[in-house]
């Protein structure tokens, strides 16, 4: 599913298979113009309109008079985006590198796991200080690391065995929740 959406991606353009991914949940949401894609993206006009033209080209939306909406492929997309990663939420504590804090949850990926390091790559080509990955089996771990986890971060999402819990840190919220997206995105490849 997610090649579907990388077809999408222009380099040209200047934006990451995360501002298609979130673009894709924006729409889903409700009907989506340029304007509003341009504001919640942090994008200029230009790439805002690359950006839906490649998703039409590739029938993931289609334009209304009130903006775009999603296509049966775009709505299956969707679903799936839906399953599999949760987010985004503001997260306050102390585990972290920066002042904004934003989590995704990436259901059942915890296998991918390695050491966490590959998704905090995924944050840093974002422009983010760094990323969090914390993994959940009975609770909160930190991968590689027999450390307890703050206890406000246990009831941020409903946790399930083999989640994985992404927390993007940055000195902008933008910055921070296209980190952990990007890392959750890295997990559903």
């Amino acid at each position: 599913m997610i090649k579907i959406l990388e077809k999408t991606i222009d380099i040209r353009a200047n934006y990451a298979l995360a501002h298609v991914v979130r673009a894709v949940l924006l729409i889903g949401e409700t009907n989506t113009g340029r304007e509003r894609l341009m504001e919640k993206l942090g994008m200029n006009e230009a790439p805002a309109r690359t950006l839906l033209n490649n998703l039409e080209r590739n029938k993931v939306v289609k334009p209304t008079t009130r903006g775009h909406i999603l296509t049966k492929r775009g709505r299956k997309l969707l679903a799936y985006l839906k399953k599999n990663i949760s987010g985004p939420k503001k997260i306050e504590t102390g585990l972290t590198l920066s002042k904004y804090n934003i989590a995704y949850l990436a259901r059942g990926k915890a296998i991918k796991i390695r050491h966490g390091l590959e998704q905090r790559d995924q944050a840093i080509l974002m422009g983010a200080d760094g990323l969090t990955t914390l993994i959940y089996n009975e609770r909160l771990r930190m991968a590689g690391v027999k450390w307890k986890v703050p206890k406000e971060l246990n009831n941020v999402f409903d946790y399930r065995k083999g989640d994985v819990l992404l927390i993007g840190s940055a000195k902008d919220e933008r910055t921070a929740e296209f980190a952990a997206l990007n890392a959750s995105i890295q997990l559903l490849r």
